[in-house]
């Protein structure tokens, strides 16, 4: 079962969603979390 404390991840690889104007769009339709780009 799951509980309120876990924690998981969203790796997206793609560095489009960086470099590109869509990118941020799709990103932005994430629900709120802490980003960390590399």
């Amino acid at each position: 079962m799951r509980e309120v404390q876990d924690e998981g991840r969203i790796v997206i690889l793609d560095r489009r969603l960086v470099s590109k104007a869509y990118g941020s769009t799709m990103l932005n339709a994430l629900p709120p979390l802490r980003r960390q780009i590399d």
